[in-house]
């Protein structure tokens, strides 16, 4: 762990004396992750890890674990498909979040799918309109 006087900015002082901002989590962790989800037998290992690169905010890494979990299967297709469409918006690929969101509306994310084309749908018009 890394000594310091003040914790890293963006982090609240109650929670962690000194701590290394997310985005600058040590590569090869990432990559020993990622290669461990690729040779697991189902998806749920490259679901968790897409799950754990969104929190970081991560949403390229992310969006190449959910599609590494739906090729593997054994996941929750609707939920893969939904999270899937989430990290393509905050990525900036509408189309494609529209495209993954349209696969969860038959499951039970059809809701968080739904929610999520709307608020796409009004990041569309807001640079339509600019």
């Amino acid at each position: 762990m890394t000594v310091c006087k003040e914790p890293a900015p963006g982090y609240d002082k109650g929670r962690a004396s000194c701590a290394v901002p997310p985005h600058n989590l040590q590569a090869g962790a990432s990559q020993r992750a990622s290669g461990a989800a690729a040779a697991a037998s189902s998806g749920k290992e490259a679901l968790a890890l897409g799950d754990n690169y969104v929190s970081l905010g991560q949403f390229p890494q992310a969006v190449e674990q959910y599609r590494l979990a739906l090729a593997k299967g054994g996941v929750d297709a609707g939920r893969v498909n939904a999270r899937l469409g989430i990290a393509l918006a905050r990525s900036g690929d509408y189309a494609g979040a529209q495209a993954a969101l349209a696969q969860a509306t038959d499951s039970d994310w059809a809701n968080v799918a739904g929610f999520w084309s709307t608020w796409i749908d009004q990041q569309n018009a807001k640079s339509s309109a600019a």
